[in-house]
């Protein structure tokens, strides 16, 4: 569960999202959705525990997150960033097994355990059979399958991702879709990712968690339907 109490981020004095309170709960699904430019990845990385430039308190599994080892916080969140990076000649199968990092020794040695981890990480998102392909030969599509492998192998209760959706194409960001709502439901993960696509947001997540002038708006998607918030901010 990550919960955020009396919060507020934000820079040079300026406040880009706060609430009073929000709560996403495990085996959800919730699209983080907004206009350009009013912090929906700068949200994320707070909760990721990659910024610390906030105020009042982030909790992930009713532990305050600055409170948290750097090793504790790999072991309780996952993210994934827009950010798609290939280098040359590394294999998925390595790409996913970085996911087990927060459990290795010093040495970064994998057990049998950590492999059996990688090997159903690819196994769950339909990718079993890339794992000796490099991951610079992939698509968009496969790359981002990838990347939520490396999540899963990470075995973390909550998983943020950061606009996943972003340049693929129609079936794709719909399959997309469906695989994180059946991680969130079948493995009881709180799952939260922003996206643009509204429409997605609307027809295949269990809640919206929505940022209008400055303030973060959270309920069930069809509760959020009725609100007016998403006419207001899209001008419907």
């Amino acid at each position: 569960m990550i919960e955020l109490q009396n919060f507020s981020i934000g820079y040079r004095g300026n406040t880009l999202v706060s609430c009073d309170t929000a709560r996403f709960t495990p085996g959800t699904l919730t699209a983080l959705i907004g206009r350009n430019g009013t912090g929906k990845s700068t949200l994320l990385r707070a909760i990721a525990g990659l910024s610390q430039n906030y105020t009042g308190t982030i909790a992930i599994d009713s532990r305050p997150l600055k409170e948290l080892t750097p090793r504790e916080l790999a072991r309780t969140v996952a993210f994934v960033s827009t950010a798609r990076i290939r280098p040359a000649n590394l294999l998925c199968s390595d790409v996913v097994a970085l996911g087990r990092s927060p459990y290795t020794g010093w040495s970064g040695s994998l057990s049998a355990a950590d492999r059996q981890a990688v090997s159903e990480a690819l196994a769950m998102v339909g990718m079993a059979d890339y794992a000796p392909r490099f991951i610079d030969t992939l698509s968009d599509g496969e790359y981002q399958r990838i990347m939520i492998a490396r999540a899963i192998a990470q075995d973390t209760h909550s998983v943020l991702l950061d606009e996943p959706t972003s340049f693929l194409d129609l079936p794709n960001r719909y399959a997309l879709c469906r695989l994180l709502a059946e991680l969130a439901h079948k493995h009881h993960k709180t799952i939260l990712f922003s996206t643009h696509e509204l429409d997605l947001a609307l027809e295949m997540t269990d809640e919206i968690a929505l940022i209008d002038n400055r303030t973060l708006h959270t309920a069930p998607s069809a509760e959020m339907r009725a609100t007016g918030y998403i006419q207001s901010l899209f001008n419907l």
